[in-house]
């Protein structure tokens, strides 16, 4: 797929066969760490090593990680300093309607 130019993404690396995926493929372009790893920071130092340790493989893998579930400023320290470049979550903003031709959907 790669090589008829389509980017390939893992998405929840950390959880279930998100891992699997992960070693099987050889060079995603994107990895995307699930969001409970950084819920699981919040409940002490053993979850932010496994945060840690899992952006540490990401960025092996590919020079793009995304973590999901960025909600706080202090996330956003946390995900900074275990080296992930893109982030997803509520920090950003919260959902909203979609907009069609420069107006609010109904």
């Amino acid at each position: 797929m790669q090589a008829l130019g389509c980017k390939m993404a893992i998405d929840d690396l950390g959880v279930s066969c998100g891992m699997a995926t992960a070693m099987e493929m050889k060079s995603p372009d994107i990895i995307k760490i699930d969001g409970s790893l950084l819920k699981n920071t919040r409940l002490g130092a053993r979850g932010q090593g496994r945060l840690f340790g899992i952006s540490d493989l990401a960025r092996e893998l590919s020079s793009n990680v995304v973590i999901e579930r960025v909600e706080e400023p202090s996330d956003f320290e946390l995900v900074d300093r275990a080296g992930c470049q893109w982030i997803q979550g509520y920090l950003l903003g919260r959902p909203t309607k979609p907009v069609v031709l420069g107006r609010a959907a109904v």
